[in-house]
């Protein structure tokens, strides 16, 4: 058996080392139940980045636990001691090897506009088997640039990205790299609000396979942003954070947008009280809201929020994403003592049932707010001095300022 040899960093290198080429030895093994060759296939393929190619096959070198997302170790290995497996595993590295090697010969070299069209083409097909390498990214938006000065085809270009990194979120719902090149390309040739609405469906779609999809929920804002004609990711009020860029100050979000996704967060926490990202969106979501109704009208949507937030804490009393909620509306917002003295009361009766940290320190937050009742709050610092070791000194430093008051 020949044995691979490829170039990459130092910092990746294992194995013999003879400049920056690595020598992968055909007499390794491991107890002398894995194909050598395959062996070899999975630790250079592994980085290559070639992630969806040898995910299962690469964790069967691990001992760290008997099962992986539910399933045995067992079957992983099984699966390497099958010929054919170990055959198409190390064809399907050798034809990533050849792949990236031309597109670093291509990089290297200058190149006319019928060999830039192929090189776009090449780069689609590796992001197509593999979208998390950035590198590739990177290259095909230098590519992107000269393609749009010298054909201006904007509306192509436009259409081609969107199916690409769709196709590669479908492979990888998580890659980093297909998120970001979906928003520059937005960001590059600003389409139409019937485009950018087409994009909120398709976040709605994403959703339904991972809800709590931090990705996903951060360029439904750049979108949302995007239809309020900023497309930086920053909001004027709030600020949401630079999504794509730097900050601008932005025009305002319309108002049926707005309504639209105070809407999609409420249900996206009805349906998942454990979803973080929804919840953080809202909480973006609420000075907007606010802003657009009288004093009144106001109070009542406050009341709503914490309603919506006990439901969550009364379901599930040790999950800490409503608690959170919980305590930002405390911080940053004014509600009637009596409001809160039943609240305290309710959180009471549940610590009975469910003596938790999240309930004790969700007890002290209310009772802190009231700058009522010293004496019980210094017991439950107390009590989340012992149950929460690893906060101890926040603790302290919360009692001792406490006792000084």
């Amino acid at each position: 058996m020949n044995p691979f040899i490829c170039r990459v960093p130092k910092s990746l290198s294992f194995g013999r080392q003879t400049d920056r080429s690595f020598y992968y030895s055909p007499n390794f093994s491991l107890n002398g139940q894995i194909n050598t060759h395959l062996v070899s296939c999975v630790k250079f393929a592994r980085h290559c980045n070639l992630v969806y190619f040898f995910q299962k096959s690469y964790s069967s070198l691990s001992n760290c636990s008997a099962t992986m997302h539910g399933r045995k170790r067992a079957e992983y290995k099984e699966r390497l001691r099958d010929p054919k497996t170990a055959a198409a595993l190390a064809e399907k590295a050798e034809k990533w090897y050849a792949l990236m090697t031309e597109l670093s010969r291509r990089r290297d070299s200058e190149s006319n506009e019928t060999e830039r069209s192929t090189t776009i083409a090449l780069i689609e097909k590796a992001l197509l088997v593999n979208p998390d390498p950035l590198q590739l990214w990177n290259y095909r938006r230098e590519l992107l640039l000269l393609e749009t000065e010298a054909k201006g085809d904007s509306e192509k270009i436009l259409q081609n990205e969107l199916a690409l990194t769709k196709a590669a979120l479908q492979r990888n719902p998580k890659a980093y790299g297909a998120w970001f090149h979906r928003k520059w390309i937005l960001a590059l040739l600003k389409p139409n609000k019937e485009i950018l609405g087409s994009e909120l469906k398709l976040t709605a779609q994403l959703f339904t396979m991972d809800e709590r999809n931090f990705h996903c929920w951060n360029y439904r804002r750049f979108v949302v942003s995007a239809l309020s004609n900023c497309w930086t990711g920053g909001w004027e009020l709030p600020k949401m954070g630079a999504q794509i860029g730097g900050t601008l100050d932005c025009g305002v979000i319309p108002s049926d947008v707005l309504q639209s996704e105070w809407e999609f967060t409420q249900q996206k926490i009805q349906d998942n009280f454990s979803n973080f990202s929804a919840f953080h969106y809202r909480s973006q979501l609420l000075p907007r809201i606010l802003a657009e109704n009288e004093e009144k009208k106001q109070s009542d949507i406050l009341e709503e929020e914490m309603q919506l937030v006990e439901n969550a804490i009364f379901t599930e009393p040790d999950d800490q994403t409503a608690w959170w909620y919980h305590r930002l509306l405390l911080l940053e917002h004014k509600f009637e003592p009596s409001r809160l003295e039943d609240q305290a009361e309710m959180l009471r009766e549940l610590l009975e049932d469910s003596p938790g940290k999240w309930v004790v320190l969700g007890l002290y937050e209310v009772l802190s707010s009231l700058s009522s009742c010293q004496d019980e709050q210094v017991h439950l610092l107390k009590r989340l001095i012992e149950m929460d070791s690893d906060r101890a000194n926040r603790y302290h430093e919360l009692l001792v300022n406490l006792e000084t008051i």
